[in-house]
């Protein structure tokens, strides 16, 4: 098979009759993938493989401080990764692809990593029971994925090429939030928070380009850049209007910057510090409205992405969009449910209703406005 994904967690809990609840558990995934690249009009195989593999040991306490109002907890988990048995090859290359061959290893060292990352949280609950306020602080440890490793592709105007020496990052991030029930039936919810990534995975321009015959693109690798600081807010508000209707609206703001760029270790024509991440809109919002009747169910939800740096260096991108960033857009979905018995449902989305055009995350033209139609049988 081309890829393999598996995995099994198992958890345990405990809840004794003091004002501890204890919880552990262990987890392990596995990955591969043999794919191939074949070309039916040439001569050109081009062949990518690997296998990784991430498990853990996790334990995680609860502790009362005040029963029912205040609690603090606490977890600890260990972590091992690896990459192994990896390769990128070009077997038998055209003309048209010999590029490629700069980039290919048949041996890709093999790798293994641990991390021991510890989380805390302080919450605290109303009298009554219907708002939350809470504190936190975690570590997260993240290795990189199969393709980073040993898969050179095309995505969002570049030429990604594969970086083998790639090293897990890690994250602190620190977090204050809640949920309040300000009127009835009216709830609230907001977030605040702070990340601050080492060792930073993220994909850099080495300054060189590539002729691919129907384009000249530039060449981009996943790479350790430093430090990152990412600060965000969310906002979220869920009504219920009166027993058929129930709206939900939120908004959020992000902002990604690389603080300390290893310009010494790194292949980049740019100076990285101070420049914000690509990929991250600096504004989100949206809006949901449903309908819910005896059989019919209707809704509209609206959405709306805010614009998003082009390039590492945020520079004008004189090529296709003519602008830093991609621009800001807005979608309008719309949904019809018909619950015909018990056991039947249909259904009918219409998303982008305006057929707006955009850029995906992927660096690709929207698909339009699109109709979906699904028919579910429950036993």
């Amino acid at each position: 098979a081309p890829r393999l994904d598996a995995g099994v967690r198992v958890d345990f809990e405990n809840f004794s009759a003091t004002r501890n609840s204890l919880k552990w558990g262990v987890d392990f995934r596995y990955g591969n993938v043999d794919a191939a690249d074949t070309y039916f009009t040439s001569t050109d195989v081009i062949r990518n493989y690997g296998e990784n593999y991430i498990g853990g040991l996790y334990v995680w306490d609860d502790f009362q401080l005040v029963k029912g109002r205040l609690n603090i907890t606490a977890g600890l988990r260990g972590t091992v990764a690896g990459f192994f048995n990896g390769g990128y090859t070009i077997e038998m290359p055209s003309y048209h692809i010999r590029y490629l061959m700069h980039y290919a290893d048949a041996e890709i060292q093999d790798f293994h990593w641990t991390a021991l990352t510890p989380s805390l949280a302080l919450n605290m609950k109303s009298a009554s029971g219907h708002s939350r306020l809470y504190l936190s602080w975690g570590q997260g440890f993240r290795p990189p994925v199969l393709d980073d490793m040993c898969r050179a592709t095309n995505e969002n105007y570049l030429f990604r090429i594969p970086n083998p020496e790639l090293k897990p990052e890690t994250i602190d991030n620190f977090e204050v939030g809640g949920d309040f029930s300000v009127f009835e039936n009216t709830n609230l919810t907001f977030s605040v928070y702070r990340s601050f990534g080492h060792d930073f995975m993220y994909s850099v321009c080495t300054g060189d380009s590539v002729d691919q015959g129907f384009r000249i693109i530039p060449i981009a690798k996943i790479q350790n850049i430093g430090a990152v600081e990412i600060t965000g807010a969310e906002l979220t508000l869920e009504q219920q209007i009166g027993r058929r209707f129930v709206m939900m609206a939120y908004g959020a703001w992000s902002q990604g910057i690389i603080t300390s760029y290893d310009a010494e270790n790194i292949i980049s024509t740019y100076d990285l510090n101070g420049k914000y991440l690509t990929g991250i809109p600096d504004w989100q919002a949206g809006t949901t409205l449903m309908w819910y009747g005896e059989i019919i169910n209707a809704g509209a939800t609206w959405k709306f992405q805010g614009r998003r740096w082009i390039n590492d260096a945020n520079t004008y991108d004189y090529l296709y969009l003519n602008s830093p960033y991609y621009p800001a857009y807005h979608t309008l979905d719309l949904r019809v449910g018909w619950d015909i018995n018990k056991s039947w449902t249909l259904a009918l989305d219409v998303q982008n209703l305006m057929d707006e055009v955009y850029i995906t995350r992927k660096g690709l033209r929207s698909p339009g406005r699109f109709l979906l139609g699904s028919v579910k049988f429950k036993l």
